[in-house]
Parts: C-alpha cells; sequence; structure tokens
C-alpha cells in the first residue's frame, strides 16, 4: 500500500508527459492530479495509467488540459469520491471497465472519448 494520510499519491505541475505506475495494486488515500488557478500551473501530463491498482479511497483530476487518456483497468472499487473534470482539454479517453463500487459522489465533466 501507499500512503497513510488522506492523499496517497498527488502529482503537481511540473510533472510532464506520460505516466504510467505499474505494480501497486492498493492505494490507502487518494489519487490528486490537480492543477492551479492558471494555465502555467497546470500539469503537463498526457497520459495517466495505473494498469495494476484495483482499490483506492477518491481519485480527483482537475485543471490537466493536455491528457488525452486515463486508464485503471483493474480498478473495481473507489471507496470515496471519483472528480474529473478536463472541459478545457482535448478529448479524453477514459477507461474503468472494472470499476463496480464507487464509495462516494461521481462528478465527471468534460470532453470525454471513451
Amino acid at each position: 500500500m501507499i500512503g497513510e494520510q488522506s492523499i496517497g499519491l498527488q502529482i503537481n505541475a511540473s510533472i510532464a508527459g506520460p505516466i504510467e505506475i505499474p505494480n501497486v495494486q492498493s492505494i490507502k488515500g487518494s489519487i490528486e492530479v490537480v492543477g492551479g488557478i492558471y494555465k502555467s500551473d497546470f500539469p503537463n501530463i498526457t497520459s495517466f495509467s495505473m494498469p495494476d491498482v484495483k482499490n483506492i479511497t477518491g481519485l480527483t483530476i482537475i485543471n490537466v488540459d493536455k491528457l488525452t487518456a486515463l486508464s485503471l483497468p483493474k480498478l473495481d472499487l473507489i471507496s470515496g469520491p471519483l472528480m474529473f473534470n478536463s472541459q478545457d482539454g482535448p478529448p479524453l479517453n477514459f477507461s474503468l471497465p472494472a470499476l463496480e463500487t464507487a464509495g462516494g459522489p461521481m462528478y465527471i465533466l468534460g470532453n470525454i472519448d471513451a
């Protein structure tokens, strides 16, 4: 498991390009990829993949305007909220095919190309 706090994985504005984090199956905490108020503070992430993760506390992706693919193919449990906003970004391939349970509210806004 990663993390003992409410945020298990946080990605900030200095990260650019594709991100893949294999071999992690559980995160005790949420995954947060959040840009700032100004576009210069937005992370320049083009894709995000965690191919082996199965459960997380929450998922928040906001103000990431270069993201074109989000893949969590084995994720079956989000025990908290799912918040996603990419309304200023390109069409996004958004894939959570194994998701069975979301224990909090789901907020999805943007140009989704599933």
